[in-house]
This record gives C-alpha cells, sequence and structure tokens, in this order.
C-alpha cells in the first residue's frame, strides 16, 4: 500500500521532494538499498542531475547488527559494487533501522566509505499536550529501539570515527512523527523539526533531518518550512 508494486508510486515521492528541494536550492542525501538501484537504475538515474546524491542503505534492507562480521563485509562489498556498476557514487552509508555495532564499522572502512551516517541523537522537540497514553508508548517504544544520544548530553556535531566521517541522525524524525504520533495532522511534525532548527541553530550545531521519500506527501510541508 506504501510502495505499490511498480517504481511508479516511489518515482512520483522522488519527483515530488527533488521538486520541493529545487524552490529552496536545495539538495539531499537519500540512502537506498542496492537490491533497489540494481532493480530500478533508470529510476534512480534521473536524480543524478538534480543535486540529489544516493547514499548506500546496505545491499538489502536488513538489521546489519545481526549479521557475523564476514557476512556484513560481503553485503557491503556487494553493495558497493553494484553502485559502481549503475554509475552511482555511493560514498556514504546509513545503515537500515541506524543499527550498527563495532563489526559494521569495520567492514563501513573496509569497502571504503567516506562517511557513514548511523548515530542518532534526540532532541527535547515534542510537545506531547494533545497526545494519549498509548501515542506516547508508542513514541517511547521507538526511542528505545534506536537507543539514540541526548542531545542534552552530547553535541550534533560530525566526528571522525577512525578515517570515516560519522554524520548524527537528529530524532525525533518522520518515522516517530507521522507514525506513532500522527504529527503529518497536528502540525506536530513541523513545530517538532522547526524546535530542533531553533536548537541546533543557537548552539552552533547540525540538524541532519530525516525524512523516507516515501512520506514526503505528508512531510512537504514541515520539510519546506525548515527549508
Amino acid at each position: 500500500s506504501r510502495y505499490g508494486l511498480t517504481p511508479a508510486r516511489m518515482d512520483g515521492a522522488l519527483q515530488l521532494f527533488a521538486r520541493t528541494l529545487a524552490q529552496f536550492g536545495c539538495g539531499a542525501s537519500i540512502p537506498i538499498t542496492a537490491i533497489t538501484l540494481k532493480r530500478n537504475t533508470e529510476v534512480v538515474s534521473k536524480y543524478l542531475g538534480q543535486n540529489i546524491e544516493f547514499a548506500v542503505h546496505g545491499y538489502t534492507h536488513i538489521d546489519y547488527s545481526r549479521l557475523p562480521s564476514e557476512e556484513q563485509l560481503v553485503h557491503l562489498q556487494l553493495a558497493r559494487q553494484v553502485f559502481q556498476e549503475r554509475g552511482v557514487s555511493g560514498v556514504g552509508f546509513r545503515s537500515p533501522y541506524l543499527r550498527q555495532n563495532a563489526g559494521l564499522y569495520h567492514a563501513i572502512v573496509a569497502v571504503g566509505f567516506a562517511y557513514a551516517s548511523n548515530q542518532p541523537i534526540l532532541w527535547n522537540a515534542v510537545d506531547f499536550g494533545a497526545s494519549t497514553p498509548a501515542t506516547c508508548a508508542d513514541y517511547e517504544r521507538a526511542i528505545a529501539f534506536y537507543t539514540p544520544w541526548l542531545a542534552s548530553q552530547r553535541l550534533s556535531v560530525p566526528r571522525l570515527q577512525g578515517p570515516l566521517v560519522e554524520i548524527p541522525v537528529s530524532l525525533p524524525d518522520d518515522e516517530i512523527l507521522v507514525e506513532r504520533l500522527g504529527g503529518a495532522t497536528t502540525g506536530l511534525l513541523e513545530s517538532s523539526w522547526l524546535s530542533i532548527l531553533s536548537q541546533t541553530y543557537q548552539r552552533g550545531e547540525l540538524f541532519t533531518l530525516q525524512l523516507h521519500p516515501e512520506r514526503i506527501a505528508a512531510s512537504r510541508q514541515a520539510l519546506a518550512a525548515v527549508l
């Protein structure tokens, strides 16, 4: 229901995403799996000249922290190979579900990525005034799954992890705000992201906004407000 049986629905989402970014002269990095690129190279290629970078999101969409180190390495090698064969640079890596461990970082380095963006950092940005206990519980479960740093305790800035640049990912993202809290219809998505933007601006830090392309229709107004 979300992706459809052909590339048409996601292609439409990417078109809307690209148009929204272009209004503000802005680009984006969109992580995709290698198998998605392999099956839909023509769709992806249309956006390479539109200031959109496609980062590697694994070979398939699985929790890589659960794989043995040797399998992590094989998956990432295969993913880089597919990207190179399809003419997509794929210099960055983001894990599905933002899951990570030491073995995965060794594989990311060994395969030759320049940056990773897996470390979530949680901001105090949500007004829970109208939320029900059930939606608050959903929110807490999502946060517990990500195990983020807290912005009250850590800096939201890129850092070196060995030879890699690690770029932190700000939470709450669209998945949490839309799926857990219904934020697309209540304005919570926009107000939360603008709060993060204000805090990062005042602190001189980085707001890496995570927005999955399939939710762009519901999130476009909030994205435009931030841009």
